[in-house]
């Protein structure tokens, strides 16, 4: 690998020096440009083969600025060593004086490399979900609405045909609302993959009370009854993942768990967080299909992977505030799907 390093001098010729050694013991070819400040780097053209900064006497701001420095892509620019400083720093190697030596610093030089190539394409990757969220919820909603629109023309315009022929336009409505919805859980997940550091403090009832809302048109079709606590505890994580959470668990309740079901909504303290659960009285769950209840979602590409969108998004939400989720059979009967967050 050819990386182009920058070199900000801080006045000290040995640094200097060694910095020079080490960059070309870690990358033989590599050329070397000296810079007397950080601006100084800024304003230098970007190079596209990785490059190194390497900063001498660093306080924890200007290691900052040159971490959250980016190039034309909007990607991170530098892998950042940083010669000082008072500790480690997230994305950026630091070194103290001290500890200056050769073997250290090439290996140190090729670790930060190699940090900066995975953290570049760790932010492309979540710009790429954050696209395919957006544009999937934008662009795909729209020609699903011009089938619903044409559906319920050719709907009016068969209303004196024969029984059989006006049927014909129920399995379109059907499919397309299926693409709503399988539209709907894509974006959500891909959303909420792409932003995951958005944990706060909150109280469950809020988003308990908003998953309510959303299922009650199903919660009638089906004749369920639902009860839940009077109060609810203070959660650490997303109040909008937690929602969709809930959201899945109890369309999964409503689906699965019979005619007229019964579904419980509950918490308990567990360790250092708080179980959340949704339980009901139907079948339950064959003991061969429950390890593969939760299947992460990221492994859905496989041949083998579990068919259904639901409880792997769930899954993924609930891993996402740094939860877990799990299953319980009931007795005789039942099931109970729970997950866990932090207080």
């Amino acid at each position: 690998m050819k990386i182009s390093t920058l070199l900000i001098a801080g006045g000290n010729k040995r640094f200097v020096a060694q910095a020079i050694e080490a960059a070309h013991a870690a990358f033989p070819g590599t050329a070397v440009t000296s810079v007397d400040s950080l601006k100084a780097a800024q304003e230098t053209e970007a190079s596209p083969s990785p490059e190194l900064l390497v900063i001498a006497e660093a306080d924890e701001a200007k290691i900052r600025e040159a971490v959250q420095a980016v190039d034309g892509s909007k990607l991170p620019r530098w892998a950042v060593v940083a010669m000082g400083g008072s500790g480690p720093m997230p994305f950026a190697e630091v070194v103290t004086e001290a500890e200056w030596s050769l073997p250290l610093l090439t290996r140190v030089f090729r670790t930060a490399v190699a940090m900066h190539l995975l953290h570049r394409e760790r932010e492309r990757l979540r710009g790429d979900l954050l696209s395919i969220g957006i544009r999937i919820s934008h662009d795909l909603r729209t020609p699903v609405g011009g089938i619903f629109s044409a559906t319920e023309v050719l709907d009016m315009s068969l209303s004196a045909a024969p029984p059989a022929v006006k049927s014909l336009t129920q399995p379109i409505f059907e499919s397309a609302n299926d693409l709503v919805r399988i539209i709907g859980q894509l974006t959500l997940v891909s959303k909420a993959s792409a932003r995951p550091d958005s944990r706060q403090q909150f109280n469950m009832a809020t988003p308990v009370g908003r998953a309510l809302e959303r299922v009650e048109m199903k919660v009638r079709e089906k004749g369920a009854t639902v009860s839940a606590p009077k109060t609810w505890p203070d959660a650490s994580g997303d109040p909008t993942s937690a929602e969709n959470v809930w959201v899945g668990l109890l369309e999964n309740a409503i689906r699965h768990s019979g005619k007229a079901p019964r579904i419980e909504l509950g918490w308990e303290e567990a360790g250092d967080g708080n179980k959340f659960w949704v339980r009901d009285y139907g079948p339950g769950v064959p003991p061969a299909k429950q390890r593969s209840l939760f299947y992460p979602f990221h492994r859905l590409h496989e041949p083998s992977a579990a068919r259904g969108l639901g409880l792997p998004i769930v899954e993924r939400l609930v891993r996402l505030q740094g939860g877990r989720c799990g299953y319980e059979a009931g007795t005789p009967a039942g099931s109970c799907f729970f997950f866990t967050l932090a207080r």
